[in-house]
């Protein structure tokens, strides 16, 4: 097989590889809200939805604020958000990591093959490292404050009407929905990032700079 052909299938094994961990990552990921969290809120959204009579500015602010404040949601939810956080950074920076040892590993060379060895220089970059302008606990930070709002926005818009009381927990799990496939496309971006990286180092690895 010539160089070029050598090429094109690392190509093809490399989308592959994204393919794969851009799926593991949204399955991993869709689990976001726990089943206390989802009931939790189902059941505080439920308790304010009778008119207490404190008019249209006064009944959906407090409604809210009781929403929000509500241990059987908020604590769970808290809890989750962490787990998202970190779940995501974890993913975002193994993704980096692959990418960079697929690129490194599998540049053409004749006779001879670079071997990616993880120190403490490299790990440091990789936490480090850029993807779009941000780190991976960046992005994984703003992954979570995304599913966050959305939340709060799902538990919020039947306090004035603007979706079913009873439809909270369908609603939720669209919020996750969306937060997994948040994840995959980050997993993604951070993986072929990698790669950007790994071609970066191999290149002057063969040069010899």
């Amino acid at each position: 097989m010539g160089t070029l052909e050598r090429f094109q299938a690392l190509k093809e094994k490399q989308q592959a590889e994204a393919d794969k961990l851009t799926a593991q990552a949204q399955a991993a990921s869709g689990k976001a809200l726990s089943p206390k969290t989802v009931a939790g809120a189902a059941a505080a959204v439920a308790d304010v939805a009778g008119n207490k009579g404190r008019g249209g500015l006064g009944e959906p602010s407090a409604d809210m604020h009781d929403v929000r404040m509500d241990e059987r949601f908020a604590g769970p939810f808290l809890a989750d958000l962490r787990t998202a956080a970190g779940q995501a950074q974890m993913l975002l920076a193994g993704a980096i990591e692959l990418g960079y040892r697929s690129q490194v590993e599998g540049t053409p060379l004749v006779g001879a093959r670079l071997v990616y060895v993880a120190d403490d220089a490299s790990r440091r970059a990789l936490a480090g490292y850029p993807v779009l302008g941000e780190t991976a606990a960046e992005h994984a930070a703003a992954i979570a404050e995304a599913l966050r709002r959305d939340v709060l926005r799902a538990v919020g818009l039947p306090l004035t009407g603007q979706a079913d009381f009873l439809r909270v927990a369908e609603a939720l799990g669209a919020a996750v929905d969306t937060h997994a496939a948040r994840v995959g496309a980050g997993v993604a971006e951070a993986y072929f990032a990698g790669i950007q990286a790994g071609l970066v180092d191999a290149t002057r690895a063969l040069v010899g700079k």
